[in-house]
């Protein structure tokens, strides 16, 4: 094995899960930050290696939660959203007071905000609902299918469904009840 393909499986492995295109445009707007500071910190090298060592612990947090698998996050959906309501009801009763908010829960050697947590949790927790009831939930879809018809409701069976078909001089409506479709003509916009 030598050197290059072992640098390539390497780089393989690093980006596995990374969208590249994303990620160099986070870093293009990140280099333009450190940029803008540099300017407005009247040349201070210190403030900005200290920006960019938080941008680099930043970047690899990112890297680990990108290889992290979708099902760890759902498996702890739920206990870390009941962790941090139990968090929550904590900063009612034993919150600390700081610029006359009571935020921050003191756990002795550090303080937390639980409302930070939460802003993880919740999402979480819809994504785990969600994909539960995945199967149960009748929703609009509004994306195209590959012959151009847009379903406006779709059941579970497909048959009964209400298609409506762009064209030029408007849209014309097609309507599936048992199996059977009736056109029914043009809809103008």
């Amino acid at each position: 094995m030598t050197t290059t393909s072992l640098i390539k499986k390497l780089g393989d492995a690093f980006v596995r899960r990374i969208d590249g295109f994303l990620l160099m445009t986070a870093m293009a707007i990140a280099g333009l930050g450190l940029l803008v500071l540099y300017s407005a910190t009247d040349a201070s090298a210190n403030r900005v290696m200290g920006q960019a060592m938080n941008l680099a612990f930043a970047l690899t947090v990112m890297w680990i939660a990108a290889n992290v698998s979708p099902q760890h996050y759902l498996r702890w959906a739920v206990p870390l959203f009941a962790l941090g309501v139990t968090l929550l009801v904590g900063v009612a009763l034993f919150g600390t007071v700081v610029n006359g908010s009571r935020r921050w829960l003191s756990l002795g050697i550090t303080r937390i905000q639980p409302s930070e947590m939460m802003k993880i949790a919740v999402p979480l927790l819809l994504a785990w609902y969600f994909n539960r009831r995945a199967a149960e939930i009748n929703t609009a879809v509004w994306s195209s299918t590959p012959r151009g018809n847009i379903p406006i409701r779709r059941s579970p069976c497909r048959a009964n469904s209400i298609w409506i078909k762009p064209c030029r001089s408007g849209s014309s409506i097609k309507t599936c009840r048992n199996r059977k479709c009736v056109h029914r003509g043009m809809a103008t916009s």
